[in-house]
């Protein structure tokens, strides 16, 4: 909360929206520390949406129960 709280303005608007939300009386302090460890690994959350290439190993799994499919009678 303290880090989405952060990206919409100051530290200090954080800190007082997260204390009215909370009732934690966390300071501005504790705001940027928390935002600052929210960042902290935002580069391995990125780097775990490329998808890895495939092998030979992988296996590809298909499911088909035709559900939703409108098949005409004729």
């Amino acid at each position: 909360l303290a880090a989405i709280e952060a990206a919409r303005g100051s530290f200090a608007e954080a800190a007082q929206r997260v204390n009215a939300l909370t009732g934690a009386g966390v300071g501005y302090r504790q705001v940027l520390e928390l935002a600052i460890g929210a960042a902290a690994d935002i580069h391995a959350f990125y780097d775990a949406l490329v998808p890895a290439p495939c092998t030979t190993e992988t296996l590809q799994v298909l499911s088909v129960d035709g559900k939703g499919v409108v098949i005409r009678p004729e």
